[in-house]
């Protein structure tokens, strides 16, 4: 079982370790937003474009800019999902418009 640095690091654990595993099932519709990638997003106007996907879409775009280590990635993980938001929205316009 594949477990990250980070966690390893701060669980103290090392290769060949026995560990005790609990597995939680998360009801993949709930979504919350961090307040950051929402204010983002509402100053784009893009706010109904995030949510347009499937949760479990939502959710990877979350957790992939909680997983930043540094602000400036963090930062730059919101922007990309800010852009990724215009984009459907660009993409939900021209299939209208035909």
């Amino acid at each position: 079982m594949r477990i990250r640095a980070r966690v390893r690091v701060e669980s103290k654990i090392f290769t060949g370790d026995r560990v005790r595993v609990q597995i939680s099932v998360l009801d993949r519709a709930d979504v919350t937003i961090p307040g950051d990638l929402r204010t983002a997003l509402h100053a784009g106007n893009v706010t109904d474009d995030f949510t347009a996907p499937s949760p479990g879409r939502q959710n990877f775009m979350i957790r992939r800019i909680g997983d930043a280590v540094r602000p400036e990635t963090r930062e730059k993980r919101i922007q990309e999902a800010v852009e990724a938001a215009h984009t459907r929205r660009d993409e939900r316009s021209s299939q209208n418009e035909n």
